[in-house]
């Protein structure tokens, strides 16, 4: 399976910060780790922490620390959650060969069979549970899968709108993907919001080359491009008084 191949990604990372990589380089490291077992994200965890107090840069201390803290929340949680979609493809099979939608539950639902439970599962052991869950109709069932998030796009770039998109992507490729940022996009200030309320990412985590994964991005998250000298805020408090306006000349015109 895909898992497999990208199986040796995990102990080269964890190699390269035991021998003394810096704090900074270890995001592009742990980004690397998407594919990662279980075994070998535990052990990448062993290695951050031992390494993260031998760092004097505070900053780049909690850096650090903040990567151990998003790898233990995939091995708690897992990286599959509602709202991610699976396209999948399973050899021989077109009724199972598709994009399916996890549910709020955490499952798959595939014709004819009885949901699959993806709660709790790591990027690296999507094909296997799917296999072993669906071997009670197939034998050997051929998988192949990939899980993308679906999110919002907004504001100021050339097709707003949601996008399915790999997690592993960086916030400028998103971008790009919707057309791009217009020319009065200030791209620095991007807001990430969830059901309505931000996220509160710091601009500077944009312009570390983040992917959404470890940016917590979720499936049904919004990213708003603001236009220069606007928030989203400013956005949303100028649409409402546009309406109240709109609404007091219509009382006086009726």
């Amino acid at each position: 399976m895909r898992g497999r191949a990208y199986g040796w990604c995990g102990w080269v990372i964890a190699f390269a910060v035991i021998t003394g990589v810096c704090a900074r380089s270890a995001e592009a490291q742990v980004r690397g780790t998407r594919l990662a077992t279980r075994a070998q994200l535990e052990a990448l965890v062993d290695s951050l922490e031992q390494r993260a107090p031998t760092i004097k840069n505070d900053d780049d201390r909690r850096f650090m620390q903040q990567q151990v803290q998003y790898i233990r929340q995939r091995l708690a949680q897992g990286d599959v959650g509602p709202g991610d979609v699976v396209r999948l493809r399973v050899s021989g099979e077109t009724r199972w060969t598709a994009d399916f939608t996890v549910t709020p539950t955490g499952q798959l639902e595939l014709p004819d069979v009885d949901p699959l439970d993806m709660s709790g599962t790591l990027y690296s052991e999507v094909e296997e549970s799917i296999g072993r869950q669906l071997a009670r109709y197939l034998r050997e069932p051929r998988i192949d899968a990939q899980v993308l998030k679906r999110v919002g796009i907004l504001g100021a770039v050339g097709k707003p709108g949601f996008y399915t998109v790999d997690g592993s992507s960086l916030v400028s490729d998103v971008i790009m993907s919707a057309g791009g940022p217009t020319d009065q996009a200030k791209v620095e200030d991007i807001e990430f919001r969830r059901q309505g309320r931000s996220l509160r990412h710091g601009d500077q985590l944009v312009w570390q080359n983040l992917s959404l994964d470890q940016l917590g991005i979720q499936s049904g998250d919004e990213m708003f491009v603001p236009v220069k000298g606007r928030s989203f805020t400013g956005v949303v408090f100028g649409l409402v008084t546009g309406a109240l306006g709109i609404a007091w000349a219509l009382t006086r015109i009726f």
